[in-house]
């Protein structure tokens, strides 16, 4: 498992100050890119410089309970499967009291980059996926 910590901030809200059902998912792709950063494989170096790319072609979510403008919690992120060419990603939105207040998972598929063909999960992006499996 990986864990990483923010907070809702205004742009993350709706009208009446909740968490905006959007914005959940731009707030586990930002726990998903401190992951990959902190085990070595930056999507921009993947964006600039790697052969491959990997997309999201899936997205779910459940809200449990609301998150409300300034509530901190902690993103609690595991792999939940590895394909020949995707893998899924699960994540826990964990307030300060350790209740569940939402979750996601999101499926990502491994295309190159050029021609969008499905290739297998590279070795190096396996190994750190493979650290947080579920």
């Amino acid at each position: 498992m990986f864990s990483y910590r923010t907070q809702i901030r205004l742009a993350h809200t709706d009208a009446a100050r909740k968490l905006y059902f959007a914005a959940l998912f731009d707030l586990a792709h930002e726990a998903f890119e401190s992951f990959l950063d902190g085990g070595g494989q930056s999507i921009q170096h993947m964006i600039e410089e790697g052969d491959f790319i990997a997309p999201v072609v899936h997205a779910e979510a459940d809200y449990l309970t609301p998150m409300t403008l300034g509530s901190a919690f902690g993103i609690e992120l595991t792999c939940h499967s590895i394909g020949a060419s995707s893998f899924s990603i699960a994540y826990a939105f964990v307030d300060d009291e350790g209740e569940v207040a939402a979750t996601a998972r999101l499926v990502h598929a491994v295309v190159l980059k050029e021609s969008k063909e499905a290739v297998a999960v590279p070795p190096g992006l396996k190994s750190l996926l493979d650290s947080i499996a579920g």
